[in-house]
């Protein structure tokens, strides 16, 4: 199944069009519909800070997840077609896993690594999507040597929610 807009259409974030995915040390992670969502935040009605989230509940109650935040560091716009990482940023952006099994949880950024790398491909604000690629190295925040090597990862036509 297949939807597609025109110039003027919104889109309807229930569609499956709406997803985040990414391969997670390998293993593929993928979270469909509205349950991605997007932030952002304006500061002289230009887009100056940008989140991204998606996370899934498995039968037993477990839930992974991934978040991306990119905080512009100077009066910079996000725009289509660029590409941020750590340093363009000046390590305002990042890449968070995290993984909550009930008794023990797990949370990874890349902020101690330095490698992330988001590129916006689509930026909507009239119809209020975002699309884009990212991929990010990040370390366990409670087992330093345990790192999850994000990569592959698409965020398309997620809505933005504010």
């Amino acid at each position: 199944m297949s939807f597609s807009c025109g110039p003027d259409e919104i889109i309807d974030p229930s569609t499956e069009d709406t997803f985040l995915s990414a391969t997670i040390n390998g293993e593929e992670f993928l979270v469909r519909g509205i349950v991605v969502t997007a932030s952002q935040s304006t500061i002289d009605g230009m887009m100056r800070n940008l989140s991204i989230g998606a996370a899934k509940q498995a039968a037993n109650g477990d839930t992974k997840g991934i978040a991306l935040a990119m905080i512009s560091a100077d009066s910079t716009e996000f725009k289509s077609g660029e590409v941020y990482n750590a340093i363009s940023l000046s390590k305002r952006g990042a890449g968070e896993h995290f993984i909550d099994e009930g008794s023990s949880k797990i949370s990874a950024s890349s902020h101690e690594t330095d490698i992330a790398t988001i590129t916006i491909t689509e930026i909507d604000l009239t119809k209020k999507i975002v699309s884009g690629t990212f991929s990010f190295d990040a370390i366990d925040d409670d087992e330093p040597g345990k790192l999850y090597e994000v990569r592959d990862g698409i965020f398309n036509k997620v809505p933005i929610i504010n």
